[in-house]
């Protein structure tokens, strides 16, 4: 393959390859921030879940219908995806702005992380979620669309780390926009997802 002056498109944006750069990354100093974000989000909601019972215990639903503790969860996890989802959108723009700008991989990389914590945010909202509703179809759903975000964001990962290995090939980096597009395309579908059903 050519790598040439071959042309990276990211929203509709040529980037011509910049000077050789050898980076190598290592993603596992990231766990501990991603626990500690899981702390942040399960934490609060999990409160929110127990105060919900201990108002409503006697409340029961059947399958075609959602009880009253499952619409107060849904409700309040869908402004929680809502905010998260703000500010993954903001890191995911910034993030496209960084590559279409043709910057290294010590800043576009350092963007990455932030989509990459952004995402998995909405992640752990999901699995709460899931965990926390009573409504098995609901939960199967909720689980379906945060598996499919969870995997994506791996690709993410990995896609990330081979740009900056291989930079500057265009394919790669190419192929890393292309998997952040459809992160934020899936994480997307999550939030439509919640609102829907919490019917907001």
């Amino acid at each position: 393959m050519t790598e040439g002056r071959s042309v990276l498109h990211v929203n509709g944006t040529n980037i011509e390859e910049r000077h050789n750069l050898q980076v190598s990354l290592v993603f596992c100093s990231e766990l501990k921030q991603y626990k500690r974000l899981e702390q942040e989000v399960i934490r609060p909601v999990e409160n929110v879940a127990i105060h919900l019972v201990s108002q409503h215990a006697g409340s029961t639903g059947r399958e075609a219908t959602l009880c009253w503790r499952d619409q107060q969860l849904l409700r309040f996890y869908s402004e929680q995806c809502d905010t998260h989802f703000a500010t993954f959108l903001n890191a995911v723009d910034a993030f496209f702005s960084c590559v279409g700008a043709g910057q290294p991989p010590r800043v576009f990389v350092a963007h990455s992380k932030l989509v990459i914590l952004g995402a998995h945010k909405l992640v752990f909202i999901g699995d709460t979620l899931s965990r926390q509703v009573a409504a098995t179809d609901v939960a199967h759903r909720v689980t379906d669309g945060s598996n499919a975000l969870c995997k994506l964001l791996k690709t993410v990962v990995g896609a990330t780390k081979m740009a900056a290995l291989r930079y500057p090939s265009t394919a790669a980096l190419q192929e890393m926009v292309d998997r952040v597009t459809l992160l934020s395309h899936q994480a997307a579908q999550l939030k439509a997802q919640l609102y829907q059903t919490a019917g907001t």
